[in-house]
């Protein structure tokens, strides 16, 4: 079926699609809280007023089958000013996900379609998009015969498996780090207990994300205050 690009600006507008967001969700099965609403609202709301939000709806005839966010900024490259678009979200994000349902090859060129009919932008980045995304595998293909375009990098997160218990492996760093340890664990005394908890799955919908989204709120305000 033919597909077209709705772009919506107001936050009310974006606000509204909630419900909308989460059963597209449930159709694709994607279950990070990096891919929900909440996230993505939290992020429009701390954006910066230098940056401006749009969401691209993709839609065939029976509803949404994508939700792109996005921010355009102006920027200088090699002394250059340059128009950019880029997806909405947080800086220390690990990744950016969006909710994309159905056919992501005719997603993708709607898309593709949409920009080269817009004359306000000069360069599109879409970074940390995971290596699973259905989006990252359709652009690099149907973006070549389109636009210039390159795959500037790639991130990888190591990670590191550790045995015995953390006094052994305390034991085994180097005198500097310990000390630096020491100095931490030290302070976190001096302001009371801390606890740590890991949580393997997490319910978008549910208190943890909720306590994660507040978070990154209060984050993002002191960051622009500093």
């Amino acid at each position: 079926p033919a597909m077209k690009v709705r772009t919506m600006g107001p936050l009310r507008e974006f606000d509204a699609l909630a419900p909308a967001w989460r059963e597209l969700l449930e159709q694709t099965g994607q279950t990070s809280p990096l891919a929900s609403h909440e996230w993505f609202a939290s992020c429009w709301r701390t954006a910066g007023p230098e940056r401006r939000r749009e969401l691209w709806m993709v839609e065939d005839c029976a509803g949404p089958v994508a939700m792109i966010p996005l921010v355009s900024r102006r920027a200088r490259m090699w002394g250059l000013p340059v128009r950019r678009l880029e997806f909405l979200g947080a800086s220390d994000a690990p990744f950016v996900d969006v909710p994309l349902a159905g056919d992501a090859d005719a997603v993708t060129n709607v898309l593709l379609e949409t920009l080269n009919k817009r004359r306000d932008w000069d360069m599109l980045a879409l970074g940390r998009l995971p290596a699973q995304s259905p989006l990252l595998k359709t652009l690099t293909v149907a973006v070549a015969d389109r636009f210039p375009w390159q795959l500037t990098d790639r991130i990888e997160s190591p990670y590191l498996t550790l045995s015995g218990s953390w006094d052994q492996f305390l034991a085994g760093l180097p005198s500097a780090v310990r000390e630096a340890v020491g100095e931490v664990e030290g302070a976190h005394a001096r302001r009371g207990s801390l606890v740590t908890e890991a949580y393997h799955a997490i319910d978008p919908d549910g208190a943890v994300f909720a306590d994660a989204v507040e978070v990154a709120k209060v984050s993002s305000r002191d960051g622009r205050n500093a």
